[in-house]
């Protein structure tokens, strides 16, 4: 932690700003691609219920985004602490609260282009509760937040953040939203475990089959829920761990990056550090 708190303000702000960019674009590449799989589905089914459809995936995306943009806000106050200053915080739940309404906008516009019949009154009805829901919870995390700051839980031995990042988090018209999920979640936990390294290969591994144009998107599917199972089982204490489901899912990941040589070379180096911190033998 720096000594002056102003110190890399400026950097800190231009940093969050383009990563913020980067997941509202990704974020609206994914959302364009459900609501064009949903209304595949939804074509011969007379469009009832199609924009609730719409309101949830847009609503789903808002709340993504609000929780990366505050765990981002979390990292950079840890190197820069002014960022978790009330005017700073109060400057970020603004931001969000805007994207927040413009989501709200979104419904209503698209609701004005549908036809009748198509549950815009209840869509709308949906989107402002939606709304007000994401604005508490973002409340809520930023005064934690600042809480955190003032009892310098934020700034005292910080631990590194490994996210991983798959553009869109949809493959082929797979939504893969839980599986990285839950791949973040065991990858933070391996971090504040003192596991450093294995986060951070199974993060680009991850991210590499994502990437792949040498598997087929169930197939990155079914690779990337093995390796959730890994990073999971990985992430918990020796007595709690699985070694069954661990083996059978390495065995799979195995077998499903045989096909490129990068894919397999990533793999090993998560091998290599589940031997290293003494999870595989």
């Amino acid at each position: 932690m720096t000594s002056n708190p102003y110190e890399g303000l400026n950097e800190a702000r231009e940093l969050e700003r383009i990563r913020l960019h980067q997941l509202l674009s990704d974020g609206a590449v994914a959302r364009e691609t459900e609501i064009r799989a949903l209304q595949a589905k939804s074509a011969t089914r007379g469009g009832a219920g199609f924009m609730i459809g719409v309101t949830k995936i847009i609503f789903d995306h808002i709340t993504d985004y609000a929780d990366k943009a505050v765990a981002l806000r979390r990292e950079l106050g840890a190197k820069v602490p002014v960022l978790l200053s009330k005017p700073e915080l109060d400057k970020l739940q603004r931001t969000l609260e805007q994207s927040v309404d413009g989501g709200v906008n979104g419904v209503r516009s698209r609701i004005t282009m549908a036809p009748r019949g198509a549950g815009g009154s209840a869509a709308m009805q949906e989107a402002q509760r939606r709304a007000q829901t994401i604005k508490s919870q973002v409340q809520q995390n930023l005064t934690a937040l600042q809480l955190e700051s003032r009892i310098g839980m934020n700034l005292k031995d910080a631990v590194p953040t490994t996210t991983v990042n798959i553009s869109g988090v949809t493959i082929s018209n797979l939504n893969l939203g839980t599986v990285i999920g839950d791949l973040n979640s065991s990858v933070q936990v391996l971090n504040r475990e003192g596991h450093q390294e294995l986060a951070a290969v199974v993060k680009n591994l991850t991210e590499a089959i994502g990437a792949s144009d040498e598997i087929e998107g169930h197939v990155k599917k079914d690779i990337l829920e093995h390796l959730a199972v890994v990073s999971e089982e990985a992430a918990k204490p020796t007595e709690k761990r699985r070694m069954g489901p661990l083996s059978k899912s390495m065995e799979a990941i195995t077998t499903g990056v045989a096909v490129g040589t990068q894919l397999l070379t990533l793999w090993h180096q998560v091998e290599q550090a589940l031997r290293s911190n003494g999870i595989i033998h």
